[in-house]
């Protein structure tokens, strides 16, 4: 058996070294998740574009058949307070509590579960914050931005029992779980290289500038979670994606989806190291961004896989995501119809014959399974196994951005080097 079948294995048996979730007891006796005939209560804790378009969204799609209802939300900005409670009031029939700070709703014995969808350096506190009030967690990606928040957050989720589920929704998609059976079969051989380009003409931050938010109707500090000393500017706020301090930019953003998608269809466990370089090479202006708006990452195995992470925001050609194996090729640059075939391999032996559809293996989406195992205990599809790992591989690369380093992923310390 090749190595990279073994380690697959070895996931999908939960033979982690990195992470071991304590065994949940059964939704009778935990005494955190609710019963099949009992009202789900849901905080939303960031209010904006994700919390409201997405979160809201799906849990007013859901609310009958999994019978939820958001009873409280939470937002640094008044305005997105208000936004989310009116819209709450029309699709659950009542106006949710309003709260400026999440640690004040997380106290509320009115919430039995949180969508998390607060900027970037705010994830491992709000995912801590909740573990430890016992409130079952939906957690944006990435989970975490520097390795002591993200081990401390891990830590406290093992040792609550919550649910916890990372917000990287695609590896719910139908075509994943084909993906990951066709690659567990063994039929597409070993994995060679792992490769994405994603590109655009902007970068994604400025479709989120807002220069009209005001001053007063902002909790600034606690926007700034003491991540920085800057003087309010609704500007920083309302595009905080292109602020390398509150987002370090398109690897935890776009990478850490592509990487998460290829980690769970190829079983791969965290690369053994990371190099990464990038820079503002185009949009240079009054804004002042800091993240790179190009920005190249590569990853490897000792056993030999290499995977790569790009984004450029100048041009939006020849975007793709391959996985090139000795046996053949698997494109899934569309993650919802993924083929494979056994173009280029060298050791193709006429198991795979012509361009293929992934088998697609239907199952709830990743909203519908975390309110599954909310109600059951069970563990999700992307549980904190799966947080912990997109997170090292985020951190891994804005290290190596920021020192301009090789950095190494220790297994047994559970940490990176520079090496």
């Amino acid at each position: 058996m090749n190595i990279n079948r073994r380690k697959f294995l070895a996931a999908s048996a939960g033979a982690s070294t990195l992470l071991t979730l304590p065994k949940f007891l059964s939704a009778a006796r935990h005494k955190g998740v609710a019963g099949s005939n009992d009202r789900l209560a849901i905080g939303i804790i960031g209010c904006g574009h994700r919390g409201i378009g997405t979160h809201i969204e799906n849990l007013n799609r859901l609310k009958e058949s999994y019978n939820v209802e958001v009873s409280a939300v939470c937002d640094t900005w008044s305005v997105a307070r208000e936004k989310a409670m009116t819209i709450c009031q029309e699709y659950f029939g009542r106006k949710p509590k309003a709260f400026r700070r999440a640690g004040d709703l997380l106290q509320s014995r009115e919430v039995d579960a949180v969508f998390v969808a607060t900027p970037d350096h705010h994830h491992t506190g709000h995912l801590q914050l909740s573990a430890e009030a016992g409130k079952h967690c939906y957690i944006e990606k990435p989970v975490g931005i520097d390795m002591a928040g993200l081990k401390t957050a891990c830590d406290a989720v093992k040792a609550s029992g919550i649910v916890c589920q990372a917000g990287t929704q695609l590896r719910s998609f139908p075509a994943a779980e084909g993906a990951r059976r066709l690659f567990k079969s063994g039929v597409m051989g070993d994995i060679i290289r792992i490769e994405e380009a994603r590109n655009g003409r902007q970068p994604y931050w400025y479709q989120y500038i807002n220069p009209e938010i005001k001053k007063e109707d902002v909790d600034w500090d606690e926007f700034l979670g003491g991540r920085s000393d800057r003087a309010f500017d609704p500007v920083v706020y309302s595009a905080w994606y292109g602020y390398y301090e509150f987002s370090q930019g398109p690897v935890p953003q776009w990478g850490v989806h592509y990487m998460d998608y290829a980690f769970y269809a190829t079983g791969l466990g965290i690369p053994d190291s990371c190099t990464c370089q990038g820079g503002v090479s185009t949009w240079k202006d009054e804004y002042q961004f800091t993240a790179p708006d190009n920005v190249f990452a590569t990853y490897m195995y000792e056993d030999g896989p290499m995977l790569t992470t790009s984004n450029q925001f100048s041009n939006n050609a020849d975007n793709f995501r391959n996985i090139y194996t000795n046996k053949g090729l698997m494109r899934f640059q569309d993650w919802v119809n993924p083929t494979y075939s056994a173009e280029g391999g060298k050791d193709r032996d006429g198991s795979i014959r012509g361009i293929n559809q992934v088998e697609k293996v239907e199952r709830p989406d990743h909203w519908e399974n975390f309110l599954e195992c909310v109600r059951s205990g069970k563990t999700p599809n992307a549980p904190i196994e799966a947080a912990f790992q997109h997170s090292v591989c985020s951190i891994m690369a804005a290290t190596s951005f920021e020192t301009g380093r090789r950095m190494i992923y220790d297994p047994m310390r559970q940490d990176i080097y520079a090496g």
